[in-house]
């Protein structure tokens, strides 16, 4: 085993790994930190420079002698991925990743509301000798519920709680569960997180499910990014095994579990009264949150391991937070994800008579055309063009880029990001 210490401006972290791995998976096992590493690893991008301050270093390999200067190697500046742990090591990590700008603001949904989970206010009528329906019949009667799953805790508590609140109370239920039943009337406290996974990006949005406002938002550059910018080099790392799957699901799923802890707390929201967090993601992304291989779908004939939405709950993930249901909108093929689903459904082009043209450009790019009698969909990898995957001189939407350009009695004029120092 050896130490890597690593230095991210103001931030000092160690970890111990075991010697033979790259000093890029040595520095994604540390929690939030970033670098870039379009290529997933390869040594093809170039772009994984991080500057070694100490330890005893293999000879740069032939990647690196191509995209590094001899003033850079000469100052100590390596790829991280062609760099394998042999012994202890301090390294610099440049902070530039971090500073990201993310589009989230949207228009907000104006249709009718059918939450995953829902409550309702109960007043039961009271057991007598013409009534003598069991505790939980009556329950679910009241609420137009017959065949769905009830646990044990639940049907052990219930008896006391309704008896104990005058029979009033609210039940908490999806299509397919009574998920709990709490005294007095809780219907305001209801509340879901929608989370969109990009293959760069995450965003995550809080909602009152019952009225659909949504509350507050939060984003940060996908975890998993240090794994390879695009789909195909996220399926072939996860394809390396010893455990390279299990870690980008942990990336994701703690990465998620943070963003909902931070809008709870930041809301003072309790957690309990966050009955659902919502994924929608593009087919690959989907299948790293759920840990399922999608090796499948990075060879042809393209096959997925699911397109089904998913509906499961939180108590399947070591650790989440929050003791909710975990649903996924459903895909439609291998590149034609549940973002774009979702993009369909909030558009409700797939209700209209007019022909209509939606366009998701992402690190994955969708078009979808066509109105209610159908509907036509292609997907291409739009991140070289938009977000510099894969290209020499080129950023994604970060502190520093270059936003706009122009040329002014042949002056060239722009604007960064940020007002920051053109970078990139």
């Amino acid at each position: 085993m050896s130490t890597v210490k690593v230095s991210n401006g103001d931030r000092v972290s160690s970890i111990e790994v075991e010697d033979g791995v790259s000093l890029l998976e040595a520095v994604s096992k540390i929690k939030d930190m970033h670098i870039d590493a379009s290529c997933g690893g390869k040594g093809t991008c170039g772009k994984c420079k991080v500057r070694v301050l100490k330890g005893d270093l293999s000879e740069p390999s032939k990647s690196e002698i191509k995209y590094l200067s001899k003033e850079d190697l000469k100052n100590g500046y390596r790829l991280s991925c062609m760099v394998p742990v042999t012994g202890n090591i301090d390294v610099l990590v440049d902070s530039i990743n971090e500073k990201s700008q993310i589009l989230t603001s949207h228009k907000g949904f104006t249709g009718k509301l059918n939450p995953v989970v829902q409550k309702k206010h109960l007043h039961l009528p009271k057991p007598s000798l013409k009534d003598q329906r069991s505790d939980l019949t009556r329950l679910l009667e009241s609420i137009s519920l017959d065949a769905v799953t009830v646990s044990l805790s639940l049907g052990q508590k219930l008896p006391a709680l309704i008896r104990d609140t005058d029979y009033s109370v609210t039940a908490v239920f999806s299509s397919e569960q009574l998920l709990d039943v709490e005294p007095g009337n809780t219907e305001s406290l209801n509340y879901s997180i929608a989370v969109d996974i990009g293959t760069t990006t995450i965003a995550a949005y809080l909602l009152n499910s019952g009225t659909g406002e949504t509350l507050d938002t939060i984003s940060g550059l996908n975890s998993q990014k240090i794994f390879g910018a695009d789909v195909i080099s996220r399926i072939e790392y996860s394809m390396q095994g010893d455990g390279k799957l299990e870690l980008l699901q942990k990336k994701i799923v703690t990465q998620i579990s943070d963003l909902c802890i931070f809008l709870a707390e930041r809301n003072n929201i309790s957690r309990e009264n966050i009955y659902s967090v919502m994924i929608a993601g593009n087919t690959t992304m989907l299948h790293l949150f759920y840990g399922v291989d999608p090796s499948g779908i990075a060879v042809a004939p393209f096959i997925p391991g699911f397109l089904r939405s998913m509906n499961i709950p939180s108590s399947d993930f070591k650790n989440f937070p929050i003791n909710c249901i975990i649903y996924s909108i459903p895909s439609i093929s291998g590149y034609v994800g549940a973002d774009i689903v979702a993009g369909i459904l909030a558009t409700g082009i797939d209700e209209k008579e007019e022909l209509s043209l939606l366009i998701d450009i992402g690190t994955n790019g969708e078009i979808v055309f066509g109105n209610k009698d159908k509907l036509y969909c292609c997907s291409t990898a739009a991140g070289p063009a938009f977000e510099g995957a894969h290209i020499s001189c080129g950023l994604g939407g970060i502190s520093g880029a270059v936003d706009s350009a122009s040329i002014d009695n042949s002056l060239i004029k722009f604007s960064t990001i940020g007002d920051e120092k053109a970078i990139g």
